[in-house]
């Protein structure tokens, strides 16, 4: 199952990302996802259970995720800039270079709230 992957590849980068920086656990994980996007034709209530599974047993295990649906022909996928819909190059509002592969890409990680670390 595809979702099962990636969903599992974002538990693991919160994994990295809590080592590397020294967080605590993950607590809501924001994406930003293409309506277009096969992972938008599931329910969040879904996602929210296999994201769960995922996770059982990681740093990620209670985190939640939030979804928002964005659509890529005139929005930056990753940070929602209004773009023309024959946008070249930089997106003014990230930087994202927009190449053929990039405005296909389904979803990006927004944001994390953290947990604050154990001492």
């Amino acid at each position: 199952m595809h979702e099962f992957h990636l969903l599992r590849r974002i538990v693991q980068l919160m994994e990295e990302l809590a080592q590397q920086q020294g967080r605590g656990r993950p607590v809501l994980i924001r994406l930003r996802v293409s309506r277009d996007a096969h992972l938008a034709q599931h329910s969040l209530h879904d996602l929210q259970a296999l994201f769960r599974l995922a996770a059982q047993g990681t740093i990620a295990e209670r985190a939640t995720l939030s979804l928002t649906l964005v659509s890529t022909e005139d929005t930056c996928l990753r940070c929602g800039t209004p773009l023309p819909a024959s946008a070249e190059g930089l997106c003014s509002g990230c930087g994202l270079i927009r190449t053929q592969d990039l405005e296909e890409a389904d979803m990006f990680i927004q944001d994390v709230e953290w947990e604050e670390p154990l001492d």
